[in-house]
């Protein structure tokens, strides 16, 4: 008891200078956290006036930051990390019908991970490319804005299959359309899902006929 008694009075200066260092450190983070520096993450809900979106979720320093719900007008929705207001980090982006899941970078899906479609009860796991089934069709391809573009395959319930350039979601320049059977129906140019320039299409003896198309139909009388 005597040597800490010796300790505590030897000491005291530099007690008593530590302690007010630490008061004035409380006292200055405490500050801080007054003024929003190290302001606490809250759940907020936030309805635009405009109706465009609405926000459940963690906010911090005036910005959707952690975990949240974003809905938007057009009945699209994701749900999942969040920070200074945009997708990051593991998520779910909903829309018409299909789910895309994986993680998100800055706004930007970095590592796509699923596509579902939950009325089909169909998942489907992503890889090198997007893959999309639905009742009609599987897809096979790159994607953008949602909708398959660049070189890809539709593959139809009814055995038949394009495959091509695509722009939209819709047959776009050079593609080919063949029958159940694998025999071409129609391969050349296209625009909209449609024949539209130079082609050719096959009668059911397989006979070719070359032609110019427009939105679909033949401008010109076909010939072999």
């Amino acid at each position: 008891m005597k040597k800490a008694s010796l300790f505590l009075m030897k000491h005291k200066s530099l007690l008593e200078r530590c302690g007010a260092v630490l008061l004035a450190v409380f006292f200055a983070v405490a500050l801080l956290f007054a003024l929003g520096v190290f302001e606490r993450s809250r759940v907020v809900v936030i309805a635009f006036t405009d109706g465009a979106m609405t926000y459940e979720g963690e906010w911090l320093q005036d910005a959707f930051t952690g975990e949240g719900t974003l809905r938007f007008g057009d009945g699209a929705a994701y749900s999942g990390g969040f920070a200074d207001s945009r997708f990051h980090g593991y998520g779910v982006y909903s829309k018409e019908g299909w789910d895309l899941g994986g993680v998100f970078t800055a706004g930007v899906l970095t590592e796509p991970e699923y596509i579902s479609i939950p009325d089909a009860g169909i998942r489907v796991t992503v890889q090198t490319e997007y893959i999309i089934t639905s009742r009609d069709y599987i897809y096979t391809g790159p994607m953008e804005n949602w909708l398959p573009h660049g070189e890809g395959v539709y593959a139809f319930t009814d055995g038949s299959a394009y495959s091509g350039y695509l722009q939209n979601g819709l047959a776009e320049g050079y593609g080919v359309l063949k029958n159940a059977e694998g025999t071409p129906i129609y391969e050349g140019l296209w625009s909209r899902g449609l024949p539209h320039g130079a082609g050719t299409y096959y009668d059911a003896s397989g006979n070719a006929f070359r032609a110019v198309f427009e939105h679909g139909y033949p401008t010109e009388a076909p010939h072999a």
